[in-house]
């Protein structure tokens, strides 16, 4: 048996450090732990993306019903009365459904409607005009520099006039 090299020495202290296992486990979750949590926060953006999107559809659902009863019927919807050659107030209603729960989707909801290209007509006696909604999702990586996820949705109405 060689006789053990003083502690002060390069050889002794790396001999030391081999059979030293105290603290690995910290090490080990130093090294790998952020990148765990960085992923784990990337999935929670995604849901909250998701999230999103299906708020959008289903608003997008809920003002056309809005926009088709208000045409049918004489009821004025709660988002304010139709306007002749203005369908801007739909628009407004979006806003509307979206900001109220189940949706609760923040100011960064935007609605815009616009009368659909001059076509055949897809249904007889109605007119038809395309919701589009757009939404920036917040993000929970604010130290990732990544650009703002913006999700859009479209969908057509047909109302009659």
């Amino acid at each position: 048996m060689s006789a053990p090299l003083p502690p002060t020495s390069a050889a002794g202290l790396l001999r030391r450090l081999a059979r030293a296992h105290g603290g690995a486990t910290t090490v080990e979750f130093a090294l790998i732990g952020p990148a765990i949590i960085l992923l784990m926060l990337g999935v929670v953006q995604i849901g909250m993306a998701m999230q999103a999107y299906n708020a959008l559809r289903s608003v997008a659902a809920d003002t056309a019903r809005v926009a088709v009863v208000a045409y049918q019927s004489d009821k004025t919807p709660e988002c304010g009365p139709p306007h002749d050659n203005d369908d801007s107030w739909i628009g407004r209603c979006a806003e509307e459904i979206a900001e109220e729960m189940p949706y609760g989707l923040d100011p960064r909801f935007t609605a815009a409607v616009k009368p659909a290209p001059a076509r055949i007509p897809a249904v007889t006696g109605a007119r038809e005009m395309t919701l589009t909604l757009n939404y920036t999702v917040p993000t929970v990586l604010p130290f990732v520099e990544m650009p703002p996820l913006a999700i859009s949705f479209s969908r057509p109405i047909f109302v009659l006039d």
